[in-house]
């Protein structure tokens, strides 16, 4: 069977006749009159940009961002280049691979700098997306930090996003930083925000995380060691010492996969069970919290 490639003989003519004497007036040096080829565009998707719809790949062919002033769901704060050992490997990882930390660790310094504070301040769930498999073989690297808002920070699914009409900047960014909220626990877990001037039983206090190599939390004394960085964070805000804390806290973190890959973050909240106050705890030395 006879295959054709296609340029393969013009080519190789090309090639020959560079071989031969150059008669009057041609010239037998090929070199100096073709223009070198243009090495392949990778795709790279852009930051600062806003997606209608949560996508779970991310390729040239469909990539069709919207102005951020239209209705909108994801905002992409940060596009990163991935180095080192993860950019090394010969298919992108899994997001609940321990090679995915660095991808991590890139979003959150990238989106971080972004906001000008973490992230997890903010009713925001971060997603984050890498090139395919055939962009990945081509040499792409890439990172693609995008946020969204979560409407129950207690269900974090793409189902129940809150759509978005402005970029997040100034008021539009100060509307979703966490404050108080009311947590219920049962029979589903819900974590609605609230007014702080309203009952609630629970508000953020800020975030943390453990180290690399911390064992997902199943065992009591497991959740112990988040939980105390929760008191301690707790203790901070209200402006008393941990001995003088009379709340309790809860400790957020994220999936067992999304753990494994590399975010081991903690949203920590005071934490009143069934009683409620109708001021923020910051600040306050105890006052107005109930016993």
């Amino acid at each position: 069977m006879r295959r054709f490639l296609p340029g393969f003989g013009l080519i190789s003519v090309l090639l020959l006749a560079g071989c031969v004497p150059g008669a009057d007036g041609i010239d037998g040096d090929l070199n100096d009159e073709w223009p070198a080829m243009r090495a392949a565009e990778t795709f790279v998707p852009q930051a600062e940009t806003c997606h209608s719809t949560v996508g779970s790949t991310v390729q040239s062919k469909s990539y069709s961002p919207v102005a951020c002033a239209q209705k909108h769901f994801v905002e992409t704060l940060h596009v990163g280049q991935l180095t080192g050992p993860i950019a090394d490997l010969a298919a992108p990882p899994e997001f609940s691979d321990a090679a995915m930390e660095p991808a991590y660790a890139e979003c959150d310094k990238g989106v971080n700098a972004r906001l000008g504070r973490n992230w997890r301040d903010y009713q925001f769930d971060l997603i984050m997306r890498l090139p395919t498999l055939v962009a990945w073989q081509g040499g792409a690297r890439w990172v693609r930090c995008d946020v969204v808002v979560p409407r129950d920070l207690a269900r974090t699914d793409d189902d129940d996003l809150v759509e978005q009409i402005a970029p997040l900047r100034g008021a539009a960014l100060e509307d979703v930083l966490l404050g108080c909220f009311d947590y219920k626990s049962a029979p589903g877990a819900s974590l609605t925000e609230v007014g702080c001037t309203k009952p609630h039983n629970a508000e953020y206090v800020g975030s943390t995380s453990m180290p690399s190599g911390t064992k997902y939390p199943d065992a009591d004394a497991e959740w112990d060691k988040l939980h105390d960085k929760c008191f301690a964070l707790a203790a901070a805000f209200v402006g008393v010492t941990e001995s003088a804390l009379t709340t309790g806290v809860s400790s957020w973190v994220e999936s067992q996969d999304r753990w494994n890959g590399g975010d081991r973050s903690i949203r920590c909240y005071l934490w009143l069970d069934k009683k409620t106050m109708s001021s923020s705890a910051k600040d306050s030395k105890g006052q107005g919290i109930p016993k």
